[in-house]
């Protein structure tokens, strides 16, 4: 989770605030430290991106004070920008500008620190979302995000010369991002000027901002459009806290138009239905202080929130203003008890285990089986596996020479339904049938399971060094794996084993 540094003072001197320590749960965050002004703190919910910075705190604390209530009152016009994405490095790209922003080095700081942190976290360090904020005076419209030579050169953030985008690649900033670029691509005005090269860096003229820069452009790029969207509206909202109003820009690519930008949304909720969940009588008008709007049984809130599903979100945030001491105390008696298949499980492990036997874990996936998988990553993962015996002999195959080895795992498998099974495979120089035979007997003895044996085939054993163990629940095979078969897997020495296939485990 992010944690975020605040200077109290600044929140007060800028939006005349006082941050109290009991305030911390109302946004969803916890005290990480106090040093003087500076208070360290965590935010604990990754949907609400839009209160990783001071401005987005600042919203909230404002209708939680009661000094702001309802939708914020933000200004966004229709804007008559354009820029013409043809990134293949980042597919999608959103934008806007935000005007007269009340400027000074603190809100400089704090507008760098919302940046970093929604890039690093939400945009998992750029892989998803990489943001650029620029002097929006300097810009020449349109805009094109495009691919360039890679000789190209600019002046890039922090730097007092031209280098081209492969030496800027060679920089420390390069060299920490350059496995996201494979194309070199940059976003330029209709003058030529290079606002940046995402998601590496920004350019030191037209994308750097300073203490007198008071209109912003914002562009955030990513190949996740939704990441993008959600970015956008998280940024532009909280710049609204300090600015005057925003303005759309219109993306265009492969000849469609996208606008992107904060929208209101609307839920009809059932009162009681929240009431009845919650066991109190709910006062809506209350949620206004959470910033929504409420008309009735309609809940309006602003798009720079997508955490907001059903009426479970609305009723939380209800409890958040409320206070949680308000719920009503109710005593549940029960007692905690395994279920019949983790039951059965532990006991097999247990024996298992007591027989010298390593328990291995192998993901369901495998490259044979009976049930294919549709658009699989890898053909060694497009079946469900019908046995556990396959991915087991890959095991032993891999680790022969650590012989001898007993192993064993308990899972599902897919044939025309699941089954659950436990297979047990031992590769020594003296494996043979009577060790398997002897195991499987044993071990059905101790979990107290009647059986009779007979002469069995498997397509995994030896054919007359195979007996079956039958119940009217279950089938087991005990036997020596076939040499041929070990010789398909690359096993030079010999492997026996068991097992267990049920129908189901109430046994």
């Amino acid at each position: 989770m992010p944690i975020i540094s605040i200077d109290t003072k600044y929140l007060k001197d800028k939006f005349d605030l006082d941050l109290e320590i009991e305030d911390l749960p109302k946004i969803k965050a916890e005290l990480d430290s106090i040093d003087g002004n500076i208070w360290k703190i965590e935010v604990k919910d990754t949907e609400r991106i839009d209160l990783w910075s001071v401005f987005g705190i600042a919203r909230e604390l404002k209708g939680i004070k009661g000094i702001e209530e309802g939708l914020p009152d933000y200004k966004i016009k229709e804007g008559n920008y354009v820029l013409y994405n043809y990134s293949r490095n980042r597919p999608y790209v959103a934008a806007a500008v935000v005007r007269n922003v009340s400027m000074d080095k603190e809100t400089l700081k704090y507008i760098i620190q919302m940046q970093e942190t929604l890039a690093k976290n939400y945009g998992r360090d750029r892989k998803y979302v990489a943001i650029g904020i620029h002097n929006f005076k300097m810009i020449k419209f349109p805009l094109y995000y495009k691919e360039v030579d890679p000789n190209t050169k600019f002046v890039p953030l922090g730097y007092n010369k031209e280098l081209t985008l492969k030496e800027i690649l060679e920089t420390e900033k390069g060299k920490k991002y350059k496995h996201l670029v494979k194309y070199y691509e940059v976003l330029m005005d209709s003058e030529g000027k290079i606002l940046s090269f995402p998601p590496i860096i920004n350019s030191n003229t037209v994308g750097r901002i300073r203490e007198d820069t008071t209109d912003l452009f914002i562009d955030v790029t990513g190949i996740d459009e939704r990441r993008v969207h959600r970015t956008l509206n998280a940024i532009v909202a909280n710049l609204l806290e300090i600015a005057e109003y925003a303005e759309t820009v219109k993306i265009i690519k492969n000849n469609e138009e996208k606008v992107y930008k904060i929208e209101k949304r609307t839920m009809e909720v059932n009162w009681k239905d929240i009431e009845d969940w919650l066991g109190i009588k709910v006062e809506p008008e209350l949620l206004r202080k959470a910033r929504y709007d409420i008309d009735g049984n309609k809940v309006s809130w602003l798009t720079y929130r997508f955490d907001i599903y059903d009426f479970t979100d609305i009723a939380e945030d209800y409890m958040i203003i409320k206070g949680y001491d308000y719920l009503p105390y109710q005593e549940y008696k029960s007692h905690g008890q395994f279920n019949k298949t983790i039951q059965l499980y532990n006991d097999i492990r247990k024996l298992l285990l007591g027989l010298g036997a390593t328990e291995v874990y192998t993901i369901a996936l495998t490259d044979k089986g009976i049930i294919p998988i549709k658009n699989p990553v890898s053909s060694n993962y497009s079946y469900l596996r019908d046995s556990l015996i396959h991915p087991l002999l890959k095991f032993l195959a891999n680790n022969q020479y650590k012989a001898p080895i007993e192993i064993f795992e308990f899972g599902r498998i897919y044939r025309e339904k699941p089954y659950w099974s436990i297979v047990y495979l031992s590769l020594s120089e003296d494996s043979d049938y009577n060790k398997a035979a002897s195991k499987l007997a044993f071990l059905l003895k101790e979990l107290g399971i009647n059986y009779e044996i007979k002469e069995g085939k498997h397509k995994y054993f030896l054919e007359g060094r195979t007996a079956e163990f039958v119940n009217d629940k279950f089938k087991a095979y005990a036997g020596e794996i076939d040499p041929n078969v070990l010789e398909k897997y690359g096993i030079v020495f010999p492997v026996s084993g068991f097992e267990i296939i049920m129908e189901n485990l109430n046994l």
